[in-house]
């Protein structure tokens, strides 16, 4: 199963990535969640949060850790002497939007002190989603 799938009629890849996340290993999932943000960020959202509010999970930091890639790049690393940039027509980013959606999903699930912990070292505005969304933002 791969997050490029995502959308796929046939299969269900947030449902399937957050079962196998809840019931096998959540870090295993890592690459999934990753591509999955470079297919689709709005998707890469939604699985984010359902993971994030599965009871079974407790790893939070680390799937924003791999979906910071797409602020950064179009495409995640492919092997070598492959040069997409070059032979493909494409591009993944967050919409303003999207990137407020973020910002609350993380300050509703994640502890503002962990969020300004973690901020100098994620890409996001995890300070912002703390002090906006936090639930200690009042």
């Amino acid at each position: 199963m791969y997050g490029w799938g995502v959308g796929h009629p046939d299969v269900a890849v947030i449902d399937q990535t957050v079962e196998r996340a809840e019931i096998e290993d959540q870090w295993s999932i890592l690459d999934i969640v990753q591509h999955v943000g470079f297919a689709d960020t709005d998707s890469a959202i939604t699985l984010l949060s359902r993971l994030l509010h599965s009871s079974e999970i407790d790893a939070d930091i680390e799937y924003i850790e791999v979906l910071e890639d797409t602020l950064e790049q179009d495409f995640p690393r492919f092997p070598e002497h492959w040069e997409p940039q070059t032979e493909l027509d494409y591009s993944s980013t967050f919409t303003d939007e999207q990137l407020e959606r973020l910002l609350a999903l993380l300050g509703e699930t994640i502890s503002s002190e962990r969020l300004r912990r973690f901020d100098s070292n994620i890409s996001f505005d995890l300070q912002r989603a703390a002090d906006e969304f936090g639930s200690d933002s009042g």
